[in-house]
C-alpha cells in the first residue's frame, strides 16, 4: 500500500512538473506533447494498477478503489497543473473556474476511492457503492468523450497559438489528454466489469 501512495504522488509531482515547466517556457508545442505523454501514462499506470489487482485476485471493492485512485490523479493533475500555470505565469480569465472544478471533482474522487478501501479492507464488497461507481464511470466516459470531441471541433480552441491576455493554449492541451486519459480508465474499468 506505501508503495502504491508513493507511486501516485510521484506519478503526480512529475506530471505536474513536466506540463507545468513547458506552459513557463512558452513553448505550446512542447506543451502540446507532453500533455499528451502524461496523459497516457497516466492512463497506462492506471490500467496497470488495475491489472496487478485482478493478477492478485483483490476484491472488486478494491479494484474500484484503485479505479477511481487513478482517477483522481488525472482530475488532480489537470486541476493543480491549470491552477499553477494561470496563477503564476499565463493570463486566462476562466482558469481559476476549471482548476476549481478539477480540483474538487479529484477530492471526491479520492475520498470515494478511500471509502472503496475502507470496505475492501473490511472484507465487504457494497453492490451500492459498486453499481455506483459502475454508473460514474458511464457518465465519466460519456463526458470525457464529449469534451474531447468538443475540444477538437471548436474553432475558439486554441492549442498552439499564444494570443497576449488570453492564453488558452496550456489548459486546452491539459483538458483535451486529461479527458482522453479518463475517458481510456473509463472504458477500461467498465470493459473489466463486465467480462
Amino acid at each position: 500500500m506505501i508503495t502504491s501512495q508513493m507511486g501516485w504522488v510521484f506519478s503526480l509531482a512529475l506530471g505536474l512538473g513536466a506540463v507545468i515547466t513547458t506552459a513557463l517556457a512558452n513553448d505550446p508545442m512542447v506543451h502540446l506533447g507532453i500533455a499528451a505523454l502524461i496523459g497516457l501514462i497516466l492512463a497506462v499506470r492506471g490500467i496497470l494498477v488495475h491489472r496487478a489487482g485482478e493478477a492478485a485476485r483483490i476484491s472488486r471493492s478494491a479494484v474500484a478503489s484503485n479505479n477511481a485512485s487513478s482517477m483522481s490523479l488525472i482530475w488532480l493533475w489537470g486541476g493543480l497543473s491549470v491552477f499553477i500555470i494561470y496563477a503564476a505565469h499565463l493570463t486566462w480569465r476562466e482558469w481559476w473556474h476549471f482548476a476549481v472544478a478539477f480540483i474538487a471533482v479529484g477530492a471526491i474522487s479520492l475520498g470515494f476511492s478511500m471509502m472503496l478501501r475502507k470496505d475492501a479492507n473490511a472484507g465487504k464488497e457494497d453492490a451500492t457503492m459498486l453499481g455506483l461507481a459502475r454508473k460514474l464511470g458511464w457518465v465519466q466516459l460519456v463526458g470525457m468523450i464529449a469534451t474531447v470531441i468538443g475540444l477538437l471541433v471548436d474553432p475558439d480552441k486554441r492549442f498552439l497559438t499564444i494570443r497576449e491576455g488570453w492564453e488558452d493554449w496550456a489548459a486546452n492541451s491539459i483538458f483535451l489528454f486529461g479527458a482522453a486519459g479518463l475517458g481510456i480508465l473509463s472504458a477500461y474499468a467498465l470493459w473489466k466489469e463486465r467480462r
